[in-house]
């Protein structure tokens, strides 16, 4: 069960998590908004959402190391298709953390915030922004669930949302469960097999960051930042 607020217009679910965790939130906090005017997504970008949208943002204080904080934008990215696919919506997944239409426009972004006081993990905020509705001032380049068949309100969709990551997020300490999770996106991935800015994405390896190959051949792996 979370603990909620739900409002009607912010600046950044994040934003407000961030600030509600600082004044001790419970562990399975949640932050709730129709229009969020200055959301960001990762490396700095813009997340603006809108009355056609969801945005919603978690806070988590999991018993986990903090370097596999990081694991747990794909442990969000499955629940939310695991949704999706109980609604007969189809989605793919661009590694590290946005969701595709079949037709490849984006329909959803994930931004993970992980604090820390020394080598102890205080707090996860996940944040989630949802395109769901298309209106009238909706951008084409942008995909939402209603492209796709979805008939239904957003807040019937964030209630169908809400028991398959409350389930992963329980699961975020037990064995096996993000090798199950990576299992999962691997074959809903949108990344595997294609070019990216450094070369050919080959695999998704088990601590979650991406095997690439460059133009000579040479193979690394790239980590979210």
């Amino acid at each position: 069960m979370f603990v909620r607020q739900n409002l009607t217009t912010c600046d950044s679910t994040n934003s407000l998590a961030l600030a509600w965790a600082a004044q001790d939130a419970p562990h399975k906090s949640l932050i709730t908004c129709d229009v969020q005017t200055h959301g960001r997504g990762r490396q700095g970008r813009d997340w603006l959402t809108c009355f056609g949208s969801l945005a919603f943002s978690f806070i988590l204080r999991p018993q986990i190391e903090i370097e596999k904080a990081a694991q747990i934008t794909l442990v969000t990215a499955t629940a939310l298709l695991q949704a999706l696919e109980t609604l007969k919506l189809d989605a793919l997944v661009k590694w590290p953390n946005d969701l595709l239409l079949p037709d490849g426009r984006k329909c959803a972004g994930i931004l993970t915030e992980a604090h820390s006081t020394g080598d102890k993990l205080d707090a996860v905020i996940i944040g989630i922004g949802l395109n769901v509705q298309r209106t009238t001032e909706s951008p084409h380049e942008y995909g939402f669930l209603s492209d796709i068949g979805y008939v239904g309100v957003k807040a019937e969709l964030l209630e169908s949302l809400l028991s398959p990551l409350e389930f992963h997020f329980d699961h975020l300490d037990q064995p096996g469960h993000f090798a199950f999770c990576l299992s999962y996106l691997k074959e809903r991935s949108a990344t595997l097999g294609k070019p990216i800015s450094n070369g050919i994405a080959l695999d998704i390896n088990p601590d979650g960051s991406l095997l690439v190959q460059d133009s000579q051949g040479k193979i690394s792996s790239m980590h979210t930042t």
